[in-house]
């Protein structure tokens, strides 16, 4: 396993999943961190059961209890997927997510695609200070 490499609000990392057989090669991706909206307002929304809550201006909003308990949330912008008739990890970028990036994000962002490719497909063990 490749360890994460966070910069600021982005970060490089084995991407999650929630089915119960994820793939035998897993993907990568480049999260980007915003504060969360939700973090301590537990109170503001009525209590459905021990594990949902309702939106009280909004009835067909449902949030898990686990919305509340970050003041980070995070989510994918770009993904290193593995092609097994290449031998290689590829790079594609989530719908247009990148183009909302601030020019300090855009470096950051290029800087995490060069130490995905390094890590994934060149086996690179070279210090953060070579990127």
């Amino acid at each position: 396993m490749i360890e994460p490499k966070r910069i600021n609000n982005l970060e490089f990392k084995v991407a999650t999943y929630l089915l119960k057989n994820p793939p035998e090669i897993k993907a990568y991706h480049i999260n980007r961190y915003m504060p969360n909206c939700y973090y301590g307002h537990e109170a503001d929304f009525i209590k459905i059961d021990n594990n949902w809550y309702r939106d009280p201006n909004f009835s067909w909003h449902k949030l898990h209890k686990s919305c509340f308990k970050n003041s980070e949330t995070c989510y994918a912008i770009a993904s290193f997927e593995y092609n097994k008739h290449e031998g290689a990890y590829e790079f594609t970028w989530i719908d247009e997510r990148p183009l909302d990036l601030t020019e300090q994000e855009e470096k950051d962002f290029k800087e995490l695609i060069i130490y995905g490719f390094n890590k994934l497909n060149h086996g690179s063990n070279e210090s953060e200070s070579d990127y």
